[in-house]
C-alpha cells in the first residue's frame, strides 16, 4: 500500500500525529521531486499528503501554505476538473472551515463542488461527499436553509420535509420492502 492509500484510507489521526511523521512524508516528498519533477502528478499528491499531516497536527498556516501551493500547480498542470485538483480544493475548503473563515471557505468548496460534479456527476459518492461539506460549512454559518422549498434532486432520491425524527414514519410508510432504522 502506498501512502497515497494510507491517507486516502482516513487513517487514525494518532497514526497521523505518530513521532516521526512529517520527517518520513518530507522525505517522501523530496524523493519524488528529485526523481519526477515538481510538476508530476504523484508529487502533487505528495504536497497534498504533507498538508493534511499538518492539518491533522493542528499546524493550519503550514497546511494552507502547502494546499495553496498544489492547488496552483495542479491546476496549471492538471486542469480544474482533475479529480486531485478537485481533493486539494475540498481540502483547503476544510481546512478554512476549521479556522473559522467561512466566507473564503464556501468559494474554495462551492469550487470544489463544481468540479466534481462535472467530472462524476450528480450522484457519486465523491460529488455527494464534496455536497456534503458544503452543507456542514453552511450550517456552521447558519445559511443552511431551503426557504421552505424542497431542492431539485436525482429521480433516484425522495426528499421527506421535516425534521429527521418526524420523517421516519413517513419514510416508512412509503416503503414497500424492510427499513432498518
Amino acid at each position: 500500500m502506498n501512502l497515497g492509500a494510507v491517507f486516502d484510507n482516513a487513517l487514525d489521526e494518532a497514526v497521523l500525529r505518530a513521532p516521526g511523521s512529517v520527517r518520513l512524508l518530507r522525505e517522501a516528498l523530496e524523493v519524488r521531486r528529485r526523481r519526477l519533477g515538481r510538476e508530476h502528478p504523484d508529487t502533487l499528491i505528495g504536497v497534498g499528503e504533507l498538508g493534511t499531516l499538518f492539518k491533522v497536527q493542528g499546524k493550519y498556516p503550514e497546511a494552507e501554505s502547502l494546499f495553496r501551493e498544489a492547488i496552483e500547480d495542479a491546476r496549471r498542470i492538471l486542469g480544474d476538473e482533475h479529480l486531485s485538483t478537485v481533493t486539494l480544493l475540498n481540502n483547503l475548503g476544510n481546512l478554512l472551515k476549521e479556522r473559522g473563515e467561512f466566507a473564503e471557505a464556501t468559494l474554495v468548496v462551492s469550487r470544489a463542488l463544481g468540479g466534481v460534479r462535472r467530472i462524476f456527476g450528480d450522484e457519486h459518492s465523491s460529488t455527494l461527499a464534496v455536497l456534503n461539506n458544503l452543507g456542514t460549512l453552511l450550517d456552521a454559518q447558519g445559511k443552511f436553509s431551503t426557504g421552505g422549498t424542497l431542492p431539485n434532486v436525482p429521480a433516484s432520491v425522495t426528499l421527506h420535509p421535516g425534521w429527521f425524527g418526524d420523517t421516519i414514519p413517513k419514510f416508512k410508510d412509503h416503503r414497500t420492502d424492510a427499513v432498518a432504522v
